[in-house]
């Protein structure tokens, strides 16, 4: 799911200078022209020109792959021949804030390119990115948790977009006269494909985040099990109760703020969680100082020397979109941690449901999930619900492994046996 997530095999290799949540900007620093593409939709739908692309990188470049802008999105079809597809797989590996060439080299290592043509749809603030003025003030914001009050400026804009998305992935498909064969939705790219598909366009959802729900919710059930994982991680030593209780303090310092962003960092991957709680209690898998600040610095996008991503905007828009409102918890806590860095309005955001009657295809869940305990993922195959929730389990959060990787390579056939 969103949320400081991202899959967990990328978290040991963050590094000071390019961090695992945040890479997507220092994969994209040097801007390549893209290629356009022929048959393209008019108007809002249309092409941008391939030197306006200010996204994708040197995957714009290549020959296999196919970059436009569609309804102020960015768009990329992966080919496995010069021939224009006629079928194509909808991938979206979650986020908010996942830059679209990052999102390629996901669907590289998970195998499904070249294997299928996939089409691939990304997030606004790649096209209009947020001021770095914007970007400043966010990052004063999120230096020390006395300071976390108040919007430094409104990632509305930034926003997940329903509309924009389903017109831009009917564009792309009309534009080369293709049809999708299946979507997969990777944590909050469940919500986001399940969202721009007709009903006969069977799902493979992925640790999916939930289909409706305020953040409140979302933060409260993701807090206590982040919370009784650390407990269960490092046992009854002293140091890791007396360090959990400082965590739920009113005032946090920055070094105790730190080691909360480092924990909620960390929960999408079992193994650097397990090393994330064990050091509250000084044990053998400790981290130190600069491992765990690195964590913090990620779980908020920021470089270590604290500025912020434009991908922060995308991620607060995205997540305070889709589920803005609820009580605000109380200060202290890593409820408190996850909401005031967000800091989502209290307003409801006005956005249905996600519609999952008459749906079908598979939901894979980890029972180790801390970024989506099963309480969130559970209305996905709910009462009313034609998805089915596949038998084996996934080892973590956005990990498609075990039975999730079985029905990847063999889609769309294989979404008929979950």
């Amino acid at each position: 799911m969103m949320l400081f997530a991202r899959a967990g095999r990328r978290w040991t290799a963050i590094a000071a200078a390019c961090l695992t949540l945040a890479s997507s900007a220092c994969g994209a620093s040097t801007h390549r022209p893209a290629r356009d593409v022929p048959g393209r939709a008019a108007g809002a739908a249309s092409s941008t020109a391939p030197a306006a692309l200010t996204w994708g990188g040197q995957w714009c470049t290549r020959p296999d792959v196919r970059c436009s802008e569609q309804h102020g999105l960015p768009v990329m079809v992966l080919t496995r021949t010069d021939d224009p597809p006629a079928r194509m797989l909808l991938v979206d590996v979650g986020g908010p804030g996942t830059a679209v060439e990052n999102a390629v080299e996901q669907v590289s290592e998970l195998g499904l390119w070249p294997r299928y043509d996939v089409l691939l749809v990304g997030e606004a603030w790649e096209v209009d990115p947020p001021s770095a003025q914007c970007l400043t003030r966010e990052s004063g914001r999120l230096a020390h948790y006395r300071t976390l009050s108040g919007p430094a400026c409104d990632p509305s804009r930034w926003a997940f977009d329903p509309a924009a998305y389903r017109d831009a992935v009917q564009a792309t498909l009309t534009a080369r006269h293709a049809a999708l064969s299946a979507a997969v939705g990777i944590s909050f790219g469940a919500v986001r494909v399940a969202e721009a598909t007709p009903a006969s366009v069977p799902l493979a959802l992925i640790t999916p985040a939930p289909p409706s729900g305020t953040f409140a919710g979302v933060a409260a059930a993701r807090a206590a099990a982040i919370t009784t994982a650390a407990a269960r991680a490092c046992g009854a030593a002293p140091a890791c109760t007396r360090a959990l209780h400082a965590l739920a303090t009113p005032t946090l310092d920055d070094a105790t703020y730190s080691t909360a962003l480092a924990l909620i960092a960390s929960a999408a991957d079992p193994t650097t969680f397990t090393r994330v709680a064990r050091s509250l209690a000084g044990g053998s898998l400790a981290l130190g100082d600069g491992d765990r600040a690195r964590l913090a610095y990620a779980a908020t996008f920021r470089y270590a020397d604290g500025a912020v991503l434009g991908n922060l905007l995308s991620y607060r828009g995205g997540t305070c979109g889709r589920y803005g409102g609820g009580t605000r918890p109380a200060a202290g806590g890593l409820e408190s941690t996850l909401a005031r860095v967000l800091d989502c309005p209290a307003t409801p955001a006005a956005t249905p449901e996600v519609a999952v009657s008459g749906r079908h295809g598979c939901v894979f869940v980890s029972d180790q999930d801390l970024v989506t305990p099963r309480a969130l993922t559970a209305p996905w195959t709910g009462a009313g619900s034609g998805l089915r929730l596949a038998a084996g389990r996934v080892s973590g959060h956005a990990h498609a492994d075990g039975s999730a990787a079985t029905a990847l390579a063999g889609m769309p056939g294989s979404l008929a046996a979950c």
